[in-house]
């Protein structure tokens, strides 16, 4: 990938660029073929369908022409024009709303739970820059509200990221339900959704980049076993769509009141703790196991707090 300059607005603009000339040179490295256009719309007709093939309608050079592909993969995010063409939009229970700005400077990582909105805040540092966001359910809280929000405890907290210049942004980010058939529905014969068309984001944390890739990745290695995408939905089940199911069922329980103050407080007085909410933050501790895990960390957890009271005591 290309370097990108030293400036936020040149961070922000260079990097979706980089990417997309680096995904174009390996299209041409494997002799396919790369054909910018904007899709307008997808043929969802019977006749079409019994032929095997999808037809694209696409504005080329102000001309609206048709193209006709065996396979079509709607990797075009929240809105997917594929999803609701094919499936149907992701319901709104099962969307978070996210806002926030990218402002210059910066910062260590920093997460807030607020178990009122059912969310939290982050300041995530990058080269340039600081992401400074919140998130809640659709719906829970106006956007003017979670912006307002953010910038008041911004304000407090972290004054020199305030940014009243950098632009407000808002998008929503679909999940996943606990039923499995909120995974198994994102594929047929001749399409599939990857990434945020699918709807694969963490219920609890709405991060989605990784299961982006790693659908992307499912979903090519049941093309190139079978040349056919109706395989993939139960394969990225097994392989990742069961701890997105698990989250999405703890998810009321994991932002219910006092649990975040709780768990903040047993991880200062236990290191076991605080290392099974490390993992838990850096993706490495999954949410089936999760509650092995504890079990298994209990006497250690209940030996490091009586120490912990003996020595506060003393």
């Amino acid at each position: 990938m290309e370097p990108v300059r030293s400036s936020v607005d040149s961070y922000l603009l260079d990097w979706p660029v980089s990417l997309t000339r680096w995904l174009q040179s390996r299209i041409r490295k494997r002799s396919m073929k790369f054909i910018a256009v904007a899709v307008l719309c997808l043929a969802n007709d019977a006749r079409v369908w019994s032929q095997g093939q999808i037809v694209f309608n696409n504005r080329v050079n102000n001309v609206v022409v048709a193209r006709v592909f065996d396979v079509v993969v709607g990797a075009d995010g929240a809105g997917s024009l594929v999803r609701r063409t094919l499936l149907g939009p992701t319901p709104k229970e099962r969307l978070m709303m996210a806002a926030g700005w990218f402002a210059r400077g910066t910062a260590p990582m920093a997460v807030r739970f607020v178990t009122d909105i059912s969310g939290y805040l982050w300041l995530f540092p990058r080269p340039d820059h600081v992401g400074v966001g919140i998130c809640a359910p659709l719906a829970a809280v106006p956007t003017r509200r979670m912006l307002d929000r953010l910038e008041r405890e911004v304000a407090v907290s972290y004054p020199a990221l305030l940014d009243d210049e950098a632009p407000r942004y808002a998008h929503t980010i679909p999940s996943p339900s606990a039923d499995p058939r909120s995974i198994l529905e994102v594929a047929g014969a001749r399409w599939a959704l990857v990434g945020d068309a699918a709807a694969f984001a963490d219920p609890i944390t709405g991060e989605g980049i990784f299961f982006a890739l790693r659908s992307a990745m499912v979903l090519a290695q049941t093309l190139r076993e079978s040349g056919s995408p109706a395989g993939y939905p139960a394969r990225a089940l097994e392989d990742f769509g069961r701890e997105l199911n698990k989250a999405a069922a703890l998810r009321d329980r994991f932002y219910s009141p006092g649990l975040a103050r709780r768990m903040i407080a047993y991880a200062g007085r236990s290191r076991a703790i605080r290392g099974v909410l490390a993992d838990l933050v850096l993706g490495e501790q999954g949410y089936l196991s999760l509650k092995r895990r504890l079990v298994r960390t209990g006497p250690r957890f209940l030996l490091e707090t009586a120490t912990s009271s003996l020595f506060s005591v003393a």
